[in-house]
């Protein structure tokens, strides 16, 4: 029974994440993109641009991460380390990644590096491209907060090689410890803190989520935005591009609640929910290119989770009526068992075909 438990889980786990999932601390800094066939197919998708020009999108992508991949690399190696003397604030405009033109658009800090004179915690939800990899860096040189940011299998590959060389200004916290943070009587308040978010592609599972029109269809956002600004942490800031005036530049834009505003409804959750998906594909459209987490932004559709559901579904009932048929010796007690047991292990199964065990 084991055997066969272990078995399953191994088809499950092959075939059936569109989701990459990592285990631990590589030794080395990642690419994340994905190949580039499934890059395109997924710029192309959500863009809706013809393949030739999602193919040379993809490609600008994959050259952008390579830079930021091999900077950050050298950095951690030690090549960047600073001079005897060096400051903070020079070693990081020296150590900035060297991207092309095409990338660097303008980030004012002034109303981030602001908020360290409030009491409260905030939020600072991001879509993870290349620009927010560099804009956490130097913000963590800049702010007297602590940066704690979500972990995804994203942004942990690239994001480890910052957060090593500066364990006092930022962390790697997953979305339950960050909300832990934000609730637990244990630790002291959560002054001095920035949660730095990305709900561009972050996953929680469809209980801990809402359906957002995003590029024109429902995606699935997680609540943990939604849920740190209902307890306390205020305002939610986010990125939108520009006027004409401004330049090749992105703009800051917030969203607060009132800390008075009780009971919390159906609406005061999706309200902010929506209201970043706006600005995410705001952002994200101007500029393709700088965007890091496409594949992983695609497979997140209501669509996409719904058919690979099915396929989950499919494949386990396939492979229990394959044992049935090969193995009818097999007890129907303990076949009812396992199946029990499945179900416990396994919630996201709960659908699966009781047919199977008749």
């Amino acid at each position: 029974m084991n055997h066969l438990l272990t078995s399953l889980r191994r088809v499950r786990t092959r075939h059936s994440r569109p989701i990459p999932r990592f285990r631990g601390v590589a030794p080395a800094i990642r690419s994340v993109v994905g190949p580039a066939e499934q890059l395109t197919a997924a710029v192309s998708s959500m863009i809706g641009l013809p393949e030739d020009a999602a193919s040379t999108i993809a490609s600008r992508i994959v050259a952008a991460e390579t830079d930021l991949v091999t900077e950050l690399g050298r950095r951690q190696g030690g090549a960047g380390r600073p001079r005897a003397g060096t400051s903070r604030a020079e070693t990081l405009r020296a150590g900035a990644p060297r991207l092309s033109a095409a990338f660097a658009r303008r980030i004012d800090l002034g109303p981030l590096l602001a908020l360290d004179q409030k009491a409260t915690p905030y939020v600072l939800a991001l879509p993870f491209t290349v620009e927010a990899v560099t804009l956490l860096e130097e913000l963590s040189g800049r702010t007297h907060r602590i940066l704690r940011v979500e972990k995804t299998p994203l942004v942990e590959p690239i994001l480890r090689a910052v957060a090593e060389t500066m364990p006092d200004r930022m962390e790697l916290n997953s979305p339950r410890e960050l909300i832990r943070h934000n609730l637990s009587p244990r630790v002291p308040a959560a002054r001095g803190t920035i949660y730095v978010t990305f709900p561009d592609h972050h996953w929680t599972g469809e209980e801990t989520a809402r359906r957002v029109r995003f590029f024109g269809e429902d995606h699935w956002f997680a609540l943990l935005e939604a849920l740190l600004l209902i307890r306390g942490a205020s305002p939610i800031l986010t990125l939108a591009p520009g006027d004409e005036a401004c330049g090749k530049s992105l703009v800051w834009v917030e969203y607060r609640r009132s800390s008075t505003e009780r009971p919390v409804t159906e609406d005061a959750v999706l309200e902010p929910l929506a209201w970043l998906a706006s600005c995410l594909e705001s952002t994200m459209r101007d500029c393709p290119s700088s965007v890091l987490s496409w594949t992983t932004v695609a497979a997140r559709s209501v669509r996409a989770r719904a058919s690979w559901n099915l396929l989950d579904r499919n494949l386990t009932a396939g492979f229990l009526r394959a044992w049935r048929a090969t193995a009818p010796i097999v007890h129907r007690r303990l076949l009812a068992e396992f199946l029990e047991r499945l179900e416990r292990e396994e919630p996201e199964v709960i659908a699966l075909p009781r047919e199977a065990g008749r």
